[in-house]
């Protein structure tokens, strides 16, 4: 297993290129590939999510070739649960 250290960019506009594949207040629902992950919850109560916050991370490796990559994830709010969680890109499908 790889270990990496993360870092929140505070300021994503001073990093060029840096882009979301969701805006703040879109509609999102659950992937139907998602895998189960180690927090169980109940997917029925996340029908329709409202994107809320987007944060951005650098993430790398421990080793001194590893290669620096920016990290999207998105605070969602569903309904009707009113329930937030965080979800990456891969999780999310826009509605």
């Amino acid at each position: 297993m790889e270990s990496y250290k993360w870092q929140i960019i505070a300021d994503p506009t001073m990093i060029p290129n840096i882009t979301s594949d969701f805006s703040l207040g879109d509609l999102v629902t659950l992937s139907g590939d998602i895998t189960v992950d180690m927090v169980i919850r109940d997917i029925n109560e996340c029908r329709t999510g409202l994107i809320t916050k987007i944060r951005y991370f650098t993430k790398q490796g421990f080793e001194t070739t590893s290669k620096r990559e920016v990290v999207c994830e998105y605070e969602v709010l569903w309904s009707p649960s009113e329930k937030v969680t965080y979800e990456t890109r891969p999780r999310l499908i826009k509605l």
